[in-house]
């Protein structure tokens, strides 16, 4: 054909669809008439056609070809040599298939790689194929196949000098069949992971995918293979018998979670090599082959949940470096097989499950694996195994690292043995359901501690009659139940009658149990963790259920009616039993917020059942959710549901609202969604569905919002939304997955008349608007509508004039019409003009439009169109001023969007390469750059060479998960200070930006991979790095690091990779790194290091990489000495030692053990070597071997002097040469590798071999001696101080009084004290806390030879106690709070008697360094992270006077060692983890004066410490100490210094005995007390309530300390000595009570407290701060009121004054403060902490301070107004509930979302409770008021539904009551029920109510006498009216007529004359009048 038609040059024919034709011209019809091959052979064609003169701008016509379903080819018919552009087709015309570009360009080609997540460079075919998203290669060593087919073709690859070596495109949502025969191909192709996309493979191989050299088989050089997670359905396509392909380096092979059937291929057991095979998931069967014993490497065995069946075969106990062993879930029967004993390094084994009703699984008896020695992991359950437990079971296992034994529900019997499980911890074994008759008692003492000294052997296994639901008893709550039915030990399930049901044949469920309504309320409470509950008020107590919190019953007081269960957000964990829904008049179940397992097997019974909430749970699964046929309210948002939408679904026809937002569902919105025909609302924002949307949402008649953002729809907008007219909400924006978005012209909505909000943002929208667009939208209703981000074109129209916030920026808009700038529509436009609509052409912001004096429209000539948001060449953008950032302080409590808003300023964000999505309203996690967990915070920002260009601000180490943070190649500097504050970050790259310290690093306690290559660092390697002893990865590369390496990198014990190349290190290599035995990567070369190679560098075995290469310097020396063999290196595969000063002869034994498959060179060129070449060198790679520029002078025999008879090619053809040239000879390479290169005479080149110049020869300098190192040199006392100053920033310390001053003795230098000496004075103390220093203090500081005292604390430094031991006086050291990391070597300081640690951050089990200091009086070492038990090592510290540990993570028991400590007076052990007293004899302790144990966890009787005679204060509090307190309690303790003793928020029970009268006041409050003895009684004027407050009572203190704290009455209170009326069990310790324990008895100074608030919050930017830190007295200071005639400050009050930082929790150990008022300044936050020692404190006012927590709020017990407004809470503190003082609540304008708390109801003396301009949903119904309530404010929230008969229903009706709840989403009836008010101010505007009940009406004293002036319109305006205010408020201001207004109350009016003033106007008036009409009532 191509001869009658000239200008065709190529005609392709493809698997496409198209005919395509390039050519502009027509098609002769006959061109495509049959063609010159057999086109049977062909599915679909396609033929591209090209004009050679027209190749940038082609044409295409279209026909398809319809062929016979067979294999495809690609055939090339040539005519010429021009071909098809590369823009326009992937055929690769001139290039064989079978090369490396055109195999990756077949792979792009079927899978359509357009619509790959990622596949940079793919489409651009000029680019080199290493540059492709996911390729990398190696060189190509010339042996590739690259021909082509024409020979007058141009090779494409002809550039390209290297070859793919890996792909890795896992998760990239590439689609299709992949050609894995032509991948299969790449000669250097060694890894492949294709993990994660929908892909298949071809089954049958066409030969011509086959290069036809190899079509008789090949092998593949694969070592890794990941197709999991695909839709590969066949092994057939990679091990099958057609397949000609053969995998020996294959090591491993992961293929999980496919659809693979069918038996295991023997073929796999060919890949000899395989270490890791990965099965899981599929539906394989058949038996495992003996022959898997065959794969002798294999270390990890995974196939789990298949089909499998047969026996274990006993082959595998052959696999002897097996390791983990996974065949759970399959069909495997018969005995265990015996060899599976010889796995000695066997640590993980799982054959559980292999039982079901059809199959009996493993059976026989149980081995005893008395070989195995490390293993974790047992787990064997649910077999049916039989006999006893050996009693050398696990005989050799180290119970250190042993995890679990899981031997449950098997048939096992006998006794429970001691001997395997002595050393077990109890929680480790999982022996339930078997048929054990007996426990070994010896398992059972008390001294196996744990659960078994609480609960005996029910901690191990239930006895006979009894049972547990999981066989045991774990926790004193919840015992083993009687069960007579039981008859082993360790029944689960008491409904069977036997430990192992028989399986139950029938596939028919069994009929569920009948339990009554509190059985299942229990059973809940049980399974979900109730102990946890936020709130668990009244559960499990004997009280009606109607009455249990989040209970409602639809009749009063019958438990038989529950209808309404709502525990939304209240901790919830476990599994929710299906029972619940066998309440049969429940009609709303509500669990969202909580992380429970939810199945649907009974909700059929739930026939009442409406509405069920059960988002952010994590479900993953709603099978069996259609039998809940009468849901109307169902939401399943933020959930893990995945794939298609569920068929079930469509089955609940009577479904109003559905809601399955934030999900992973895919595919297409199906038809069937017609099926739910009375839906309302549907929203499915944020999942990853596509295609068009179905015709059939036409029918959804009832339909009012439908939301669809962020999924990937696409086609056409649909033109049958023309006739949704019913809906109020439409939302089909952000379209961006999957390359979807809508496109085509815009509809004009002039239907739509309800609507009141429409996004369609960031789609592909175009056209222009048209010119009726939102013209029939109710003006009064309208919100917004979004055109943001489109293809619009044109002009704005006229029609949405008086419309506000309509987005229409990033469009490509021409004109606005004038009318849309009227100014008459007020607001911004007024201001602002046609700028508040969109910026001008020419301007931007980041808007795209002005809506304030702060955001006008910047200059940009690039700005080509209306509302521009970037502008590629303009200035950064001042940050606008906002309540976080005033006077340049930083608000670090910012949420995370605000934290990368503020990054992308900082860092020239409009300039960045990439920047998708930054600074839009899309979830952050999907910005450029950005990833998040799946709670959503962030964890990774990666933003390598994008142009960042700036400092990287702080804050975003703020970000609470980040894990990575990677801006290499950027131009950027960063500070490390608040590295410390990014607790989860782990990997740190900021190679080549702009870096010049690393300053602050070692804060970054769980870095593991460090890269700052390439930057600007100067200096000695930074110490702080060595302080990282988690790093894996290290590179300091590139940069001007000088002088030594430091010893202490041979510390860092965990690093894998390490580069130090190209900096000037000098000196010798550190011996000490050869301890890092797990370096794989060793990079050193280019410094000026010398010396030898340390011998510890045998150690190195499975290095891989080792550099030390160019070390000559400008003594043209580097590194010396003999060359080491290396002999032991395994593993090594690249070695470079060259441009050395190596001398002396090659070892023959040189690199002899290595791995030559994976060997790739030794460079040893450039050295002083000598003598010959060892013959084993040619077992290497010789193109890997360099050798030249050596003193070489011969080779061995047989090397290379026989040519024919050596199988390397280079020797073959030149011979020695291919080695080094011969004497007299050389190259520039100094041997000969090709033709062109061959070795030229040089005469005068000397007498060696391998030169690589011909210039005069010269004999190498000598090799100098190693220089000795200097001694070291005592420093003066002088210098040592200079020293210090020098290194920590002295000129900038607060006190530096004298110092450098040579004028002045050093000994009266500020914080020096010197003493007399024989030889003249000596530092004696070295005193400089909290004195900013900043810096390492030199270790010269251990030459002061007489120091004593050493005190450092408060001060920025770190510390390093290398030395110590030269400070042999010293006595006293306080590194407080200073940012040590490490204590490694304090242990020499064996001189120190008091010891101070606090406030460090030190983490890990009390380090060995503290607890061989046996000379130590006082160790303290408070607020840490030690975590662990106390070591029994502590009773060695027999000297100890004083022992704290406050606010710690230890845990366990105490050791019975402490009771050694006979001299300790102080035990501080309060605010850990400790769940056990243990066993020491306090007793013994007979010094033991202070002991404090409080707020930990300890369970069990409480001690009586009857011996204790010293006891001064003792503190038990907020622990589970259980039982009667004992009659001998103290009884020996002297009551004359006996200070306080607390026992309170126990469980603490029966009668409190007379005996502690002597013992004076007691802290009883919050036990379960129930009498207290008449002689305690009286020693309180108040009685028994002085003491505890009686059963039915309460007050916040559980006792009357004054006339005016009575124990008021409280009908909840079961127990005595309440401090709560929440009735139930005591208050759970989890909880903070209303009172702490009393503040300490040493007043602290106001002074100091003060000062230093005004140093930690800015004081000297302050506005008003006269008199602040002079002599005056505080009482004149700015803000500070005193109590009259006292120095004792009353009031802080300092509102806008510029106060920033957080403020410091002394504050509140004030002791008269009552009132602290810090509104309007920027703070960081507010630390509580010490709040319940402000017992004063009435006032706190923080309103306008931007925090985000008030985390300890509740143990404010005397507060009683608290003002929160304009802050960022996210949601209602639940410990404001505890406040039962507080009269005055503002939590108005923050961000609260959820549901109003009912528990509000139980506030007994709030009046005024404001939360207006949250976030609030739900229905009123939540909203319960307590009776002392007079003002509520809920306006400006999303609360919907209507008003209930509950609503104030607390409230008395004679109080006068004001109310607003305005602008909700309220409807119905304004009910009668509030009749009963008689003075009620009721503000009800701008909801959809359609009524107001006529009695209402009459009240002529509502809304201040309003309506009696005119009626109902004095409580709302009728429909059709309005008013300013929504009602008449003066006869000025009447209800005007608006046919616009649909509901009653409409507050504007878009057709009448003043509706300029908007919503938005009115929102603000309206605030202003609501806050102006509360302060005056307050006043």
């Amino acid at each position: 054909r191509t001869q009658e038609h000239p200008e065709i040059k190529c005609i392709t024919i493809d698997n496409g669809t198209t005919i395509r034709n390039t050519s502009k011209r027509e098609i002769s019809p006959n061109l495509v008439n049959p063609l010159p091959i057999s086109s049977s052979r062909f599915n679909k064609s396609t033929i591209n056609i090209t004009d050679e003169h027209n190749h940038n701008n082609p044409t295409k016509t279209e026909t398809t070809m319809t062929t016979p379903p067979q294999r495809t080819r690609r055939i090339l018919l040539f005519a010429s040599v021009t071909f098809l552009p590369l823009s326009e087709s992937h055929t690769l015309p001139g290039i064989s298939r079978y090369s490396d570009k055109a195999i990756l360009h077949s792979l792009y080609d079927h899978t359509n790689g357009d619509s790959w997540t990622r596949n940079d460079n793919w489409r651009d075919p000029s680019t080199p194929i290493c540059t492709w998203e996911g390729v990398t290669c190696v060189e190509d060593n010339g042996d590739g196949d690259g021909d082509v087919d024409d020979d007058d073709s141009e090779d494409d690859d002809s550039e390209d000098e290297s070859r793919v070596q890996s792909i890795i495109l896992s998760d990239n949502n590439i689609k299709g069949e992949v050609p894995l025969p032509l991948l299969l191909q790449l000669e250097k192709l060694t890894v492949l992971k294709l993990d994660g996309n929908a892909i298949t493979m071809p089954v049958d191989i066409d030969e011509e995918d086959v290069e036809e050299s190899k079509r008789n088989g090949f092998t593949s050089n694969l070592r890794i293979l990941d197709l999991s997670r695909t839709n590969l359905n066949s092994f057939e396509s990679l091990f099958g018998d057609s397949v000609p392909v053969s995998y020996p380096e294959l090591t491993n092979l992961k293929l999980a979670e496919c659809q693979l059937s069918g038996p295991l291929p023997s073929k796999i057991l060919s890949s000899t090599k395989l270490e890791r095979v990965v099965l899981d998931g599929n539906s394989l069967d058949g038996l495992i082959p003996s022959e898997w014993g065959n794969l002798l490497q294999l270390r990890y065995l995974s196939l789990n949940n298949n089909k499998l069946s047969g026996n274990v075969p006993a082959a595998l106990g052959e696999l002897m470096n097996l390791r983990f062993l996974n065949l759970r879930g399959n069909r495997l029967r018969g005995n265990l097989p015996a060899a599976l004993n010889e796995l000695s390094l066997l640590e993980v084994l799982d054959i559980s499950r292999q039982r079901d009703d059809d199959r009996e699984g493993l059976k026989g008896p149980l081995l005893a694996f008395n070989n195995w020695r490390e293993l974790r992991r047992l787990d064997l359950s649910y077999n049916s195994l039989t006999g006893t437990i050996p009693d050398n079971f696990l005989k050799n296992v180290d119970p250190h690292k042993f995890e679990y034994l899981m031997l449950g529900s098997n048939e096992l019997s006998g006794m429970v043995p001691f001997a395997p499980f002595r050393s077990f911890p109890v929680d480790a074994l999982y022996l339930e359901n078997n048929r054990f008759d007996d426990i070994d008692m010896r398992l059972c003492a008390p001294s196996r501690g744990g659960a078994v000294e609480l609960f005996g052997c029910d901690a191990i296994l239930c006895s006979p009659a009894t049972y547990h639901r999981v066989g045991r008893q774990e926790t004193d709550e919840e015992g083993c139940l009687s069960c007579p039915r039981a008859l082993y030990y360790g029944t689960t399930d008491c409904q069977f009658g036997q430990v192992t049901p028989e399986p139950t044949r029938s596939p028919v469920k069994p009929p569920p149990v009948s339990l009554t309504p509190r059985e299942i309320l229990e059973k809940v409470y049980d399974e979900a963790g109730g102990e946890g509950w936020t709130d668990s008020d009244k559960w499990m107590s004997g009280s009606n259920l109607c009455g249990w919190f989040g209970i409602q019953c639809a009749e009063d007081g019958v438990e038989t009616s529950i209808e309404n269960i709502f525990l939304s957000g209240n901790n919830l964990i476990g599994s929710i039993p299906s029972e619940i829904f066998q309440l049969e008049k429940l009609s709303k179940l509500s669990l969202s917020k909580n992380s429970v397992r939810v199945e649907f097997d009974r909700i059929e019974h739930a026939r009442s059942l409406t509405s069920l909430d059960l988002s952010s749970t994590g479900l993953y699964s709603i099978e069996g959710i259609s039998g809940a046929a009468k849901l109307e309210d169902l939401r399943l948002e933020m959930n893990k549901l995945t794939g298609t939408i569920p068929d079930e679904l469509f089955m609940l026809t009577e479904l109003e609202q559905l809601r399955l937002d934030y999900n992973g569902f895919t595919g297409q919105l199906p038809p069937e969604i017609a099926k739910l025909s009375e839906l309302k609302t549907l929203s499915m924002d944020d999942n990853d569905l596509e295609g068009s949307l179905p015709t059939e949402l036409l029918q959804l008649t009832q339909l009012s919002s439908l939301r669809l953002k962020s999924n990937g729809f696409s086609g056409t907008l649909p033109g049958f939304i023309t006739e949704m007219t019913s809906l109020t909400f439409l939302d089909l924006s952000r379209q961006t997955k999957s390359n979807g978005g809508f496109s085509g012209p815009l509809i004009d909505f002039a239907d739509h008349i309800s609507l009141r909000r429409l996004d369609l943002s960031s789609n592909r929208i175009d056209g222009t608007i048209p010119s009726s667009f939102l013209s029939g939208v109710d003006s009064n209703t309208f919100e917004f509508a979004n055109l943001s981000s489109n293809h619009l074109i044109g002009t704005v129209p006229a029609s949405i004039s008086g419309l506000h916030d309509i987005y229409l920026q990033d469009n490509y808009l021409t004109v606005i019409a004038p009318s849309v700038c009227d100014e008459s529509h007020g607001g911004p436009i007024a201001q602002f003009g046609c700028d508040a609509v969109l910026c001008r052409i020419g301007t931007y912001n980041s808007l795209g439009r002005q809506q304030s004096y702060d955001t006008e429209c910047l200059s940009c000539p690039m700005a080509k169109y209306l509302g521009s948001t970037t502008c590629p060449d303009a200035p950064l953008q001042p940050p606008t001023a906002s309540p976080t950032s005033i006077g340049g302080e930083i608000d670090v409590d910012m949420s995370e969007r605000e934290i990368l808003e503020r990054f992308y300023g900082a860092c020239n964000g409009n300039e960045w390469t990439e920047k998708d999505l930054w600074m839009s309203d899309e979830q952050v996690c999907r910005w450029d750059g950005i990833r998040c967990d799946e709670d959503g915070y962030i964890v990774e920002v990666i933003l390598r060479s994008n142009n960042l260009d700036g400092t990287v601000p702080s804050l975003l180490f703020h970000l609470p998960k980040l894990e990575t943070l990677n801006l290499d190649g950027n131009s950027v500097k960063m500070s490390f200070e608040d590295i410390g504050l990014a607790t989860s970050l782990t990997s740190i790259d900021l190679s080549h930006t702009d870096l010049t310290s690393l300053k602050g690093i070692s804060k970054a306690k769980v870095l593991t991979d460090l890269y700052v290559t390439s930057n600007r660092l100067k200096g000695p390697f930074p110490e702080e790095v060595l302080q990282l002893s988690t790093l894996n990865r290290l590179s300091l590369a590139l940069n001007q690091l000088t002088g030594t390496l430091p010893d202490g990198i041979g510390d860092l014990s965990q690093l894998e990779f390490l580069s130090l190349h190209g900096n000037d290190f000098t000196g010798t290599i550190p011996p000490s790194l050869g301890n890092l035995s797990d370096l794989l990567f060793l990079f050193l070369q280019s410094n000026s290091l010398r010396g030898g190679v340390p011998s510890s560098f045998s150690n190195f075995i499975i290095m891989w990489f080792l550099d030390l290469s160019e070390q000559k310097s400008a003594d043209n020396v580097g590194l010396t000495g003999p060359l080491p063999d290396f002999s032991d290196f395994k593993s090594l595969r690249r070695l470079a030692l060259n441009e050395n000063s190596f001398t002396g002869t090659i070892p023959s034994t040189m690199l002899q053990n290595i791995n030559v498959e994976d060997f790739e060179y030794v460079d040893v060129s450039s050295n002083s070597l000598t003598g010959e070449i060892p013959l084993n060198l040619k077992n290497l790679p010789l193109d890997g071997v360099y050798l030249a520029d050596n003193q070489l002078t011969s080779i061995e025999s047989g090397f290379c002097d026989n040519p024919d008879n050596t199988d390397n090619d280079l020797i073959q053809k030149y011979g020695c040469d291919a080695i080094l040239c011969a004497v007299g000879t050389y190259n520039t390479k100094g041997r000969q590798e090709g033709d062109a290169d061959n070795c030229q005479s040089c005469p005068g080149s000397g007498s060696y071999l391998g030169m690589t110049s011909c210039s005069a020869f010269t004999t190498p300098s000598p090799t100098p001696s190693p220089i000795e190192p200097l001694p070291d040199v005592d420093m003066s006392e002088l210098e040592v101080l200079h020293a210090l100053y020098n290194t920590c920033g002295g000129e900038r310390w607060h006190r530096n009084d004298g110092w450098m001053d040579p004028s002045v003795s050093h000994c009266q230098w500020f914080g020096i004290r010197c003493m007399e000496r024989e030889d003249g004075l000596a530092v004696a103390s070295v005193m400089l806390s909290s004195n900013n220093l900043i810096g390492t203090p030199p270790v010269e500081l251990y030459q002061l030879r007489h120091l004593e005292t050493l005190v450092l604390d408060n001060n920025m430094i770190l510390f390093d106690f290398t030395n110590v031991n030269h400070a042999s006086f010293l006595e006293t050291l306080d590194l407080s709070q200073t940012g040590i990391v490490s204590l490694k070597g304090l242990d020499k300081a064996k001189s120190l008697v008091e010891l101070r640690l606090d406030g460090n951050n030190l983490e890990g089990p009390i380090p060995e360094e503290l607890l061989s200091l046996t000379n130590l009086q006082e160790l303290s070492i408070d607020d840490n992270r030690f975590n662990g038990q106390v070591p029994p090592a502590i009773g060695g510290l027999k000297n100890l006077l004083l022992f704290s540990a406050i606010s710690n993570f230890l845990t366990g028991e105490l050791p019975q060692e402490m009771e050694k400590l006979e001299d300790l007076v102080t035990l501080h052990l309060q605010q850990n983890k400790l769940t056990s007293i243990g066993k020491p004899d306090f007793n013994k302790m007979k010094a033991l004066s202070f002991l404090d144990l409080s707020h930990n966890n300890i369970n069990g009787p409480l001690l009586a410490f009857d011996q204790l005679t010293d006891m001064r204060r003792l503190d038990l509090s907020f622990n589970k100490f259980r039982g009667p307190i004992p009659t001998t309690f103290l009884q020996n303790t002297n009551s004359e210094f006996l200070d306080h003793i607390d026992l309170s928020s126990n469980r603490l029970s029966g009668n409190v005995p007379s005996e502690l009268a002597h013992l004076g006041m007691i802290d009883l409050m919050d036990n379960q007390f129930s009498s207290v003895a008449s002689e305690v009684c009286a020693l309180s004027e108040y009685g028994c309530d002085g003491i505890i407050c009686a059963a039915k009572t309460c007050n916040c203190l559980g006792r009357q300390e004054s006339p005016d704290t009575p124990c008021e009455p409280c009908d909840f209170s079961e127990y005595m000595g309440s401090s709560q009326c929440v009735g139930g069990d005591a208050v759970s310790p989890v909880q903070s009570p209303v009172m702490q324990p009393s503040p300490p008895t040493v007043p602290v100074s106001e002074r100091d407290v003060l000062e230093k608030f005004y140093e930690q919050c800015g004081g000297y930017y302050w506005v008003s701060s006269t008199y602040w830190t002079t002599s005056e007295s505080i009482c004149k200071w700015d803000g500070i009121k005193c109590v009259d005639g006292q120095e004792s400050v009353e009031s802080i009050s300092l509102g806008s004054n510029k106060v920033t930082g957080i403020p410091p929790d002394d504050l509140f150990r004030l002791p008269n403060l009552k009132k602290l008022s810090l509104y309007d300044n920027p703070l960081r936050g507010f630390d509580f902490s010490q709040l319940q020692y402000a017992r004063n404190l009435e006032e706190l006012l923080l309103d306008g301070t931007g925090i985000a927590s008030i985390r300890g709020i509740g143990s404010a017990s005397s507060l009683q107004k608290l003002n929160l407004r304009f802050n960022r809470l996210s949601a209602f503190p639940e410990e404001i509930l505890n406040l039962q003082s507080l009269r005055y609540l503002n939590l108005a304008n923050n961000k609260i979302a959820g549901v109003v708390p009912t528990a509000i109801e139980r506030m007994p003396r709030l009046e005024t409770l404001l939360l207006g301009g949250n976030r609030l949903t739900g229905e009123l119904s939540n909203a319960r008021a307590p009776p002392s309530l007079k003002i509520l404010d809920l306006s400006r929230n999303e609360l919907e539904g209507t008003i209930p008969v509950t609503f104030l229903d607390k409230i008395p009706s004679s109080t006068r009551v004001e109310v607003d709840i305005s602008q909700n989403m309220l409807s119905g009836s304004v009910p009668a029920h509030l009749n009963r008010f008689d003075r009620l101010n009721i503000y009800l505007h701008d909801n959809f109510f359609e009524s107001v009940d006529a009695q209402l009406c009459q009240n002529s004293k509502w809304n201040d006498g309003r309506v009696g002036l005119y009626g109902c319109n004095g409580l709302l305006c009728p429909r059709g009216q309005w008013s300013m205010q929504g009602r008449q408020t003066t006869e000025g201001d009447a209800c005007r007529h608006c046919p616009d207004a649909g509901y009653m109350g409409s507050s504007s009016c878009a057709s009448a004359s003043n509706a300029y003033y908007g919503r938005s106007v009115k929102k603000a008036l309206l605030g202003a009048v609501v806050t102006v009409m509360v302060i005056l009532i307050g006043i």
